[in-house]
C-alpha cells in the first residue's frame, strides 16, 4: 500500500545567523508542506536552494513548499 508519513524538517544553524533547512517528504505522493513553526519564522531571509542558488521565500517564513513523493529540498538561509 501507499506510505503516508508526516514530513520532517532538519535545521542546522551557524553563529552568524546563517544555516541550512532541509525539508523531507517521506510519503509516496505529492505533499504541500507548511513551514510555519515558531522556530522557522525566526530564521533570517533570504532563503535559497542550496544546489541551484535559486531564490525561495524572499521575505522569510511562514510559507509552503510542494514536494513530490519521497523527495527533499535543501535551503540555505541568511546569506
Amino acid at each position: 500500500g501507499r506510505m503516508e508519513q508526516p514530513p520532517s524538517i532538519w535545521l542546522a544553524g551557524e553563529d552568524e545567523g546563517r544555516g541550512m533547512l532541509g525539508i523531507f517528504n517521506w510519503a509516496d505522493g505529492l505533499a504541500s508542506i507548511r513551514l510555519d513553526h515558531e522556530a522557522l519564522r525566526k530564521l533570517p531571509a533570504p532563503f535559497r536552494d542550496a544546489w541551484t542558488g535559486r531564490s525561495a521565500f524572499k521575505s522569510g517564513l511562514p510559507g509552503s513548499i510542494r514536494l513530490p513523493g519521497r523527495s527533499s529540498r535543501l535551503l540555505t538561509y541568511g546569506v
